[in-house]
């Protein structure tokens, strides 16, 4: 789905998301989440996604990743929506490395990175504002604390 479909969810969420985080921390997540949603959509074909790719969903051995797990959101659209574990699971360098990676493979648009950071955010105000989630997730929540940075 479109990121315009999760403004309304996103949206309820900002009160929790500001109890939680810092007004800095809150800050760089609408403003965020305002320019995905000002971003050009996914001009092409839906691709296969995970749907759900954040650090506790990815396995890994002696820190190389050999697996995905919870398929339970799989689908077809914008590959934006995977690319956002760019900001879940990776500090500013490998970020950095990852997107270099992407631009080199030259079939995304411009705008994938935006659209990337918009999907962050709905995954990170949706683990936040969720008491369950927060609770079980706050080890994963807070290293995404200290990747907050554009």
């Amino acid at each position: 789905m479109p990121l315009a479909e999760r403004a309304r969810a996103v949206n309820d969420r900002w009160p929790a998301v500001s109890h939680w985080l810092t007004a800095a921390e809150t800050e760089y997540l609408r403003s965020g989440w305002e320019r995905a949603l000002a971003a050009a959509p996914w001009p092409g074909p839906a691709h296969w996604v995970h749907g759900d790719v954040h650090p506790r969903n990815l396995l890994q051995v002696d820190g190389r990743l050999v697996g995905m797990i919870d398929f339970g959101d799989v689908g077809a659209g914008d590959p934006a929506v995977d690319f956002a574990v760019a900001w879940l699971a990776f500090d500013p360098g490998q970020r950095e490395r990852f997107w270099s990676i992407v631009r080199s493979e030259g079939s995304y648009d411009d705008a994938i990175r935006t659209r990337a950071n918009g999907w962050a955010v709905v995954l990170c105000t949706a683990m936040i504002a969720d008491p369950v989630t927060r609770r079980n997730l706050w080890p994963m929540l807070e290293d995404i604390r200290t990747q907050l940075q554009p």
